[in-house]
């Protein structure tokens, strides 16, 4: 390893055990913005194991800083913006550190490691595309993996590669496809509206969607919907608390039964949304959240948003228990908390296809004990001292 590449592991330890002096953290930082510019020559690992090493290092950075430099302004973990826009520099230094190959927090963690291999043991795989399709009539067909997408073409419900999954449908047939946890798929239906279901979701929409009427769907979880453009017929998502009415663009819309807010992600075009008497129009780069019966509208970091279409999880500014709904989805796990446990803030991300160690490593790196019981059940408590 060259000289300046050990000066900035010397430097990150010195963060790490908050003997940093400002000069050394301006230093730290500097070394960021012009290694930022350049074009990284050395890859000793593949991407998503740098980022996924890079994800766990910040989080042992930021809960470092959280507990030594800020415990007399704040709670351990809490970080507030001005805090964060100071030390992202320092946790992504440390990543880029990992891409150069520096073992910095793995390589003392031998006991660790064997403690995750029992761990994707005990939990598997990721499941990828899985979902079943059912009619109203009882017929049900657990979709194939490997196709990923199905389409409804003139009633009848096909793959994409054009081999049937049904029979044609009468007009008044309707039909519900669900992804297990664990889970996503896709569905293109009957006006070309294409829909990308997340894992733990249900749409329910009708086999041909009538002439001169509003084409109607229903959603239970999460989904993101590029619709299809058709005068003077709207298209209609209603939800549990809200109805989003579109004539075409795309957009996101999270209502899991178990988070406390419905949130409408608008990414193009233009959208209602309707909750009770309460109407919001969404423009590019906002979103409607309807929380504890009022409807507000705010900017959308559509980057985050979207991170689960593109097969990411995106952490910045959630909170554990945020975090652990999505993890759960994912994973398939029932989470428990024992005990008090201070609010944390996390930040960065994994990739989908990351198995659960990922997320444990997380939760150790802040302060954070937990325990795998039968029937996937996850228990996290605050760590003994």
């Amino acid at each position: 390893m060259d000289r300046a590449n050990t000066r900035i592991l010397q430097l990150l330890e010195k963060v790490h055990q908050n003997t940093a002096t400002e000069a050394e953290l301006e230093e730290l930082n500097t070394w960021y913005e012009r290694f930022d510019k350049e074009e990284i020559a050395v890859k000793p690992w593949n991407e998503q194991e740098e980022e996924e090493m890079g994800a766990a290092l910040k989080q042992r950075i930021w809960a470092s800083l959280g507990k030594d430099k800020y415990k007399r302004k704040r709670k351990i973990g809490v970080l507030g913006r001005k805090d964060v826009s100071r030390l992202i520099p320092y946790a992504a230094a440390a990543s880029m550190v990992l891409v150069l190959g520096c073992l910095f927090f793995f390589s003392k963690h031998d006991k660790q490691q064997n403690k995750e291999n029992d761990q994707r043991l005990l939990l598997g795989t990721v499941v990828g595309n899985k979902a079943v399709l059912s009619f109203d009539d009882g017929k049900r067909f657990i979709l194939d993996s490997a196709a990923g997408t199905i389409k409804v073409n003139d009633g009848q419900v096909l793959y994409t590669n054009g081999k049937p999954v049904s029979n044609k449908q009468s007009e008044d047939q309707f039909m519900e496809i669900r992804t297990p946890k664990g889970g996503r798929y896709t569905v293109i239906l009957s006006d070309g509206t294409k829909v990308w279901l997340n894992a733990a979701t249900k749409l329910r929409y009708a086999a041909q969607f009538k002439p001169n009427e509003k084409r109607v769907v229903e959603l239970d979880g999460e989904a993101f919907f590029e619709v299809s453009q058709q005068k003077n017929k709207p298209f209609m998502v209603r939800t549990q608390h809200q109805e989003v009415e579109v004539l075409g663009t795309a957009f996101n819309v999270n209502a899991y039964a178990d988070e406390p807010a419905v949130k409408t992600s608008l990414l193009n075009g233009k959208v209602r949304v309707k909750a009770d008497n309460m109407v919001q129009e969404l423009h590019p780069d906002e979103e409607v959240v309807w929380q504890a019966g009022k409807l507000s509208k705010r900017k959308a970091d559509m980057q985050q948003v979207l991170a689960w279409k593109s097969g990411r999880f995106a952490f910045d500014n959630k909170n554990l228990q945020q975090v652990m709904r999505e993890m759960s989805r994912w994973y398939d796990l029932e989470v428990v908390y024992e005990g008090k446990i201070e609010e944390l803030t996390f930040f960065g991300g994994t990739h989908a296809n990351a198995d659960i160690a990922t997320v444990l490593n997380m939760l150790e790196a802040n302060g954070l004990a937990y325990r795998l019981e039968g029937n996937r059940r996850l228990v996290i408590a605050k760590a003994l001292k």
